[in-house]
């Protein structure tokens, strides 16, 4: 079965059983027509392409297929030819959901490489500028282009030389066997050919693609010829050899010989993937040779420090992903040496920085990557900072003074988060619930912004104490969606700490466990695990999960003391409990959000040491929370001291507030029965164990 569509108009003729009739389709709108000839008579001759089907369904489906990418194709075109600012926004976001939802971006990525050459110099601006608005599809593809630059310039020079008489038995010449390059066999394969052998094999697919012998003869004999001008001496089998000196601990020194370049962009890729194996399994020393290697080779082989600069960008973030912060850092630092002006660079550090809540250093570099043109991105994360800080009116006022920032699905995320944070929970929730109804209505822009926002709902639940309905929804999210591994972390562990204070501890221990082995580097996983022994029963064996350190300074590093000092309390270790709880935990916070907790832990250490007039003066100054079961374990700290100081009054008061509300596990509703019964040193150990379930 054979189709007709014009690429331009998007209209698709369906032939039908009666040969001498058509359906018309508008693949635009995606809905059958009534008239044919006023849309054919419109569309000019040389605009209308065969498709051929084996049935009407996948003929439509090709036909949409190939409308899409052709349309893609020539958007990306004008972004590369240049447009102006505004109109350049609104074609990157136009092209970016077509990628993500109709075109390919292989097969826009083909369609490109087929096109009319580009100076490798005019795709710099559009790669930058892709990434800036936050349109990595697109971003993606130009950098593709940009790489494959150099075997394609080589491939058309080799291409035009060809004498003509080789394409004598096509009608259309070298046109017509250049635009079937694409069609039949694997382009880009071609292109990155390492040999003659590689270069035929892959070049029989368009070969055997014709049908009449004349045309087999004639591609092979053009095959031929076109792979013994590209590898004369067969130079691209040679391998790059490095000369070492086993007696001195240097750098490698690289031949002289002119490095073929798919043999560099392949080695890049795997120097990367050695240099993430290598400090995966913490061999940090070998990770480093082979990153100064890659370093030495790009810098040697391209003297454009971008190339350079985006592999250490590839290589922090992997390392992020891994929670090596460390490495993230060496990679950046590098980065911004040999790059001090790109603007991706400074972003990604400020990032870094936020992370491991070095909020200062943040700042400074993000202003810095704001003066250099990324304005509104490095905006963004200054806001992120202030969000994190626990500033969070300012974060929202730089929030809505970014362009179009209503219409920004992450921003109105950002905003929900800080309601959230700060107890506005209906406001929040309504933000979250239209956030989840915009990624109905426009799955492209707002689908990758539904799942924070079902979490945020779940967060909700989880905040105003209704547990088995943020279970609920964590495992709905968790079973469900699509997310990278590091998202899946976050929730796996926030189900963790769900189970905890449910105090089903066996399934709680399971999830912590296989998390912490599949990201051994994740201080949080471990820490977790190592909660959880402690409550059930085996605190000295939890002890062991705080003892390994991989010179990890993230956000979360406060844990390292709160949990280790209340198991250390457990097993009657004061001093070194107290150093832990009192001495080290409130230096290492540096977020607001977990002041509350922070405190509480040396409020019970004083309870557990029998020092209550310390207890008395710190408990006054626990911040406000919002909070459902860190405000009830607050109330029984308060009814601990009262009943301690033997002030009925207050007694009285702290029980009637904690009775009109439902404890959040057994052990502190237990630890309730302890306190009024004057049982106070085990009602202090059933407080311990209350915050190890409490907080991960």
């Amino acid at each position: 079965m054979i189709g007709h569509l014009s690429k331009t108009s998007g209209i698709f003729l369906i032939p039908q059983e009666d040969i001498s009739s058509s359906l018309t389709y508008d693949l635009v709108n995606n809905k059958l027509l009534d008239k044919y000839n006023f849309f054919h008579s419109f569309v000019p001759e040389d605009d209308w392409y065969e498709i051929e089907s084996e049935n009407s369904e996948n003929l439509l489906k090709l036909a949409s297929s190939k409308y899409w990418v052709a349309r893609a194709t020539s958007y990306v075109q004008l972004i590369i030819e240049g447009l102006d600012e505004e109109l350049e926004k609104s074609i990157f976001e136009h092209v970016e959901e077509m990628l993500i939802s109709d075109a390919s971006p292989d097969d826009v990525l083909d369609q490109l490489l087929i096109a009319p050459l580009v100076e490798p110099e005019c795709l710099h601006k559009p790669i930058e500028r892709a990434l800036s608005l936050g349109h990595g599809v697109v971003g993606a593809i130009l950098d593709d282009l940009l790489n494959y630059q150099p075997w394609l310039n080589k491939f058309v020079e080799k291409w035009l030389s060809l004498p003509d008489e080789l394409f004598l038995p096509f009608s259309q010449q070298k046109s017509f066997v250049w635009n079937r390059i694409n069609e039949n066999c694997d382009f880009k394969s071609l292109l990155c050919s390492i040999g003659g052998k590689d270069f035929l094999g892959i070049w029989h697919q368009l070969t055997f693609s014709f049908k009449s012998p004349l045309a087999i003869g004639a591609a092979n004999r053009i095959g031929k010829e076109l792979c013994s001008r590209l590898f004369p001496y067969e130079q691209a089998n040679e391998k790059i050899t490095l000369q070492s000196d086993e007696n001195e601990n240097r750098l490698p020194t690289y031949s002289k010989k002119r490095i073929d370049s798919r043999a560099a962009f392949l080695k890049a890729h795997k120097q990367i993937s050695s240099i993430i194996d290598s400090i995966s399994e913490g061999r940090d020393d070998l990770g480093e040779k082979y990153l100064l290697q890659l370093i030495q080779e790009q810098t040697s082989f391209n003297k454009n420090s971008s190339f350079v600069v985006k592999s250490l960008c590839n290589i922090a973030q992997k390392s992020a992903d891994l929670f090596r912060f460390d490495f993230e850092y060496i990679c950046l630092e590098k980065a911004r040496e040999l790059g001090p002006s790109d603007t991706w660079t400074m972003i990604q550090l400020g990032d870094h920085f936020k992370r491991l809540g070095k909020y200062e250093e943040a700042i400074e570099i993000l202003t810095l990557a704001k003066e250099h043109g990324d304005w509104a991105m490095a905006n963004s994360g200054i806001a992120d900072v202030y969000s994190q800080m626990g500033r969070y009116e300012e974060a929202i006022r730089i929030y809505k003074s970014l362009p179009n920032w209503e219409s920004e699905p992450e921003i109105n995320t950002a905003i929900a988060d800080i309601l959230r944070k700060t107890g506005n929970f209906e406001e929040a929730r309504s933000g979250y619930i239209n956030l989840i109804k915009l990624a109905h209505q426009n799955p492209v822009k707002f689908a990758p912004s539904e799942i924070r926002a079902r979490v945020g709902l779940a967060e909700i639940e989880k905040s105003q104490g209704h547990l088995q309905q943020a279970l609920a929804s964590y495992e709905s999210i968790i079973n469900e969606s699509s997310f990278p591994p590091k998202d899946g972390l976050v929730y796996r562990l926030t189900k963790c700490r769900i189970l905890k204070n449910l105090g089903r501890l066996a399934e709680a221990f399971e999830i912590s466990d296989q998390v912490a082995l599949e990201f051994p580097f994740s201080s949080e996983a471990r820490f977790t695990r190592g909660a959880l022994l402690g409550l059930i029963g085996k605190p000295s064996e939890g002890l062991e999960d705080f003892s390994q350190n991989y010179s990890e300074n993230s956000l979360r590093k406060w844990l390292r003391y709160f949990f280790s000092g209340l198991l250390l309390l457990k097993i009657n270790s004061f001093e070194q409990a107290r150093t832990n709880l009192l001495e080290e935990l409130p230096k290492a916070i540096n977020c607001n959000d977990d002041l509350a907790v922070s405190r509480m832990s040396a409020v019970v250490y004083f309870l557990r040491s029998n020092q209550i007039k310390e207890a008395q003066n710190l408990i006054v100054k626990i911040p406000e929370i919002v909070d459902y079961n860190q405000n009830y374990l607050s109330l029984v700290l308060k009814l601990h001291l009262a009943a301690k100081d033997s002030d009925k009054a207050k007694v009285k008061h702290f029980v009637n507030l904690i009775e009109s509300l439902t404890p959040f596990c057994e052990q502190i509703h237990e630890a309730i029965g302890f306190i009024r019964c004057g049982n106070f040193e085990e009602a202090t150990l059933l407080e311990i164990d209350s915050l190890l379930q409490l907080v991960a």
